[in-house]
């Protein structure tokens, strides 16, 4: 994942703009940087390595001349972070500029190819064979314009590009499956991977889908469609995200940040549209074989919605790992087969994958996602927004809780339309999903302190794992995945810690146990932790401030949440995350690593 940013101005220089643009995109990619821009029919280009701030110290970014301009925060994918494979990248005769998002699968016959004519490469990235490429169609007499729909035909994988020529007055920006938005702004026009980037200058945005190639110049945009050379009309809609919502509002790190933020974003989830809600309860209710499908922390919630509409709706929808899908289940998949897809950004490449593998088969798609115009809400014949705000944080925290929020509502909705649970109980669950919001706020500020001190004890510890039964296996599973994903910490998930487990991690293993009850499988939990302790384990006990009397003595720690004992167990994994989203945090700020910038992410 890169961060790419340029504007168009009428007047005055690009790159500060460029650079303040880049410095919000750079948790998206941070090895190195860069920006080039136009002027007097030059190309003008600084790029280094390291993070945006250390390369402007020693470049100036700032000082590039032209109101034309782009820019790029790297994570690389091919070639190695250093100056020569740093974008912007450039053609032979260093008229054209490239910035790219994205992985170009056939690049290496490209480049062959592109050699075998006289092309000369200077560094190891996919990215470069696309100016050589545009190049090459310029040189047989095409535009700019048309060389570069020639050139983008060519290629195969997933691309965002924002290009600069020298004599052109303006960008040309493609998108195929990686994000990209224009930004329509009072002095000039405006793109980016992310709209925070954007909010600066303008709240009017352009979300480009796949196959569009925009011209993007100070006055205005044309979008065509790239394969066809068709012209085609986007949405210009105007965002009500404030600049404020993308900084970090006076917190250390954006992560922090976003687990505080969780009661506001949870009461977002709430002004879900009643129509759509209902629509989806309808045809997950009526298809024969029910999926839900995500990634990484969108799978936990989705394993933790299969628990909840199983209880509370009895209705079996299969939690299925996006990447999975097809092998494991596509087969099966037809015209009576609803597939539920969950995607913050609404384009993760399998989850997408999966949706349209079942398209073709007939199957109806429903979508859950943060993000409007994106293509899971285009594939979709009915989506919710989760409606969390952005989510700067690499390590997701709010969209995990908002998409549990989304989909307990749904649970609850088709519970009601089913008919299975009776009208106080009803009445009782609606009311819980309201109260969450208050409910989380208490619990960070009930928590947080102890977490911290938790933390600090153990940010050393070498092996941790993570124990929930039920539905909070879903929440131990996405405690250890924020713990690996920010502290790399080693660590495990299970249901149970069985005798095997016990003998392999062995004396000063840290053992999380999730346990929001004393009876049901709560019970077995805690008959293990009261075994692990005995085997010399560091045991930590996460329940309800109701229990703390029984379960005094038999952990090393209990951090008892402020969750009243009425709370139905198939919702306690929204307040059961947070500890585990602080804990992760601290334990990666005590490592003295930045949480913002997981190095593996």
């Amino acid at each position: 994942m890169c961060g790419i940013f340029g504007c168009a101005l009428r007047s005055g220089l690009a790159a500060p703009k460029v650079l303040s643009g880049l410095r919000r995109l750079e948790y998206r990619g941070y090895d190195s940087c860069g920006e080039a821009t136009v002027h007097n029919g030059q190309l003008f280009i600084k790029k280094g390595v390291g993070e945006i701030d250390k390369v402007h110290m020693e470049l100036c970014l700032d000082d590039l001349p032209g109101s034309i301009g782009i820019g790029h925060t790297r994570w690389a994918t091919h070639g190695a972070p250093t100056e020569e494979n740093a974008h912007p990248h450039t053609d032979c005769r260093n008229q054209i500029a490239v910035v790219h998002n994205g992985i170009i699968e056939n690049f290496l016959e490209l480049r062959r190819e592109l050699e075998e004519r006289g092309h000369v490469f200077r560094s190891n990235t996919d990215t470069e064979v696309i100016p050589h490429l545009i190049e090459e169609f310029m040189s047989k007499g095409l535009s700019l314009l048309e060389a570069t729909m020639m050139a983008v035909r060519r290629l195969r994988g997933s691309f965002a590009l924002v290009i600069a020529h020298v004599g052109f007055d303006g960008l040309i920006c493609v998108k195929k499956e990686s994000p990209l938005v224009i930004g329509v702004g009072g002095d000039g026009m405006y793109v980016a991977s992310d709209i925070p980037a954007i909010l600066p200058y303008t709240r009017r945005i352009i979300q480009l889908e796949d196959g569009d190639l925009a011209v993007v110049r100070p006055d205005g945009y044309e979008i065509y469609d790239f394969k066809s050379g068709r012209p085609v009309r986007r949405r210009m809609r105007e965002v009500d995200w404030t600049v404020d919502m993308a900084e970090k509002g006076g917190y250390p790190h954006f992560m922090l940040k976003e687990i505080h933020e969780q009661p506001s974003s949870l009461r977002n989830t709430l002004r879900l549209e009643e129509r759509y809600l209902s629509l989806m309860a309808d045809l997950l209710i009526s298809a024969r074989e029910a999926f839900m499908v995500a990634c990484g922390t969108s799978y936990h919630a989705c394993l933790a919605a299969s628990y909840m509409m199983s209880e509370l709706a009895r209705k079996p929808v299969h939690p299925v790992i996006a990447s999975e899908f097809i092998a494991n289940y596509g087969r099966f998949v037809g015209t009576q087969t609803t597939l539920l897809a969950v995607s913050q950004s609404g384009e993760t490449a399998d989850t997408l994958a999966a949706v349209e593998y079942a398209l073709k088969r007939g199957a109806t798609i429903l979508g859950i996602t943060n993000v409007l115009g994106s293509k899971l809400t285009r594939l979709a014949r009915a989506y919710l927004c989760q409606q969390s705000g952005p989510e700067i944080g690499v390590a997701a925290t709010k969209t995990y809780t908002a998409q549990l929020s989304v989909l307990g509502q749904l649970a609850i909705k088709m519970a009601e339309k089913r008919g299975k649970l009776g009208h106080v109980e009803m009445e009782e669950l609606w009311g819980w999903i309201h109260s969450m919001p208050n409910l989380i706020e208490d619990t960070i500020r009930a928590a947080e302190k102890e977490v911290v001190e938790l933390a600090s004890h153990y940010a050393g510890a070498s092996r941790f794992i993570f124990l929930g039964s039920g539905v909070n296996f879903a929440t131990a599973l996405e405690g250890r995945l924020k713990l690996l994903e920010i502290a790399y910490a080693p660590s495990l998930a299970a249901p149970r810690l069985d005798g095997l487990a016990l003998r392999c991690l062995g004396d000063g293993t840290i053992a999380i146990f999730v346990c929001p009850s004393i009876d049901g499988p709560s019970k077995e939990l805690l008959n293990d932790a009261n075994e692990a302790s005995h085997v010399g384990f560091k045991v930590v006990i996460l329940t309800r401030e109701c229990y703390a009397e029984e379960l005094k003595g038999l952990a090393d720690h209990t951090i008892c949440l402020p969750v009243p004992e009425g709370l139905p167990e198939v919702l306690t994994p929204l307040p059961f995350i947070v500890p585990l989203q602080l804990f992760a945090y601290y334990v990666s700020v005590n490592r003295g690593l930045n949480p913002d910038k997981p190095r593996n992410l």
